[in-house]
């Protein structure tokens, strides 16, 4: 008669089959409200991040594209003509922009 009931204890653990369920009260626990929550935004900020890495090659691509283009038109209004043009084209293809990091 000396002892207090169960709720009463320090840590109020939960007794579930004679086991001690004491995992709601760990920091690392991954069904914690607050961990998935820390998750979800993480994720948010990840896929922000990757969203603004692939506009910027976008860009970056598309600038290559456009000087490779106007120096194809500046060597055809030179007086290269057609000719030309078509074999400085092929000689100096647009190269592909990497991202420079690892896949997604």
């Amino acid at each position: 008669f000396g002892r207090a009931p169960l709720c009463l204890r320090p840590l109020c653990v939960a007794m579930s089959f004679g086991k001690l369920n004491i995992l709601q009260h760990k920091s690392w626990n991954v069904w914690n409200r607050d961990n998935i929550e820390k998750v979800l935004k993480d994720e948010r900020e990840n896929r922000e991040k990757e969203d603004k890495k692939r506009i910027r090659v976008n860009e970056t691509d598309s600038e290559l594209r456009i000087q490779h283009l106007r120096a194809r038109a500046r060597a055809r209004a030179r007086g290269g003509g057609p000719e030309q043009a078509a074999i400085e084209g092929a000689a100096g293809e647009v190269p592909a922009v990497e991202d420079g990091g690892g896949g997604a």
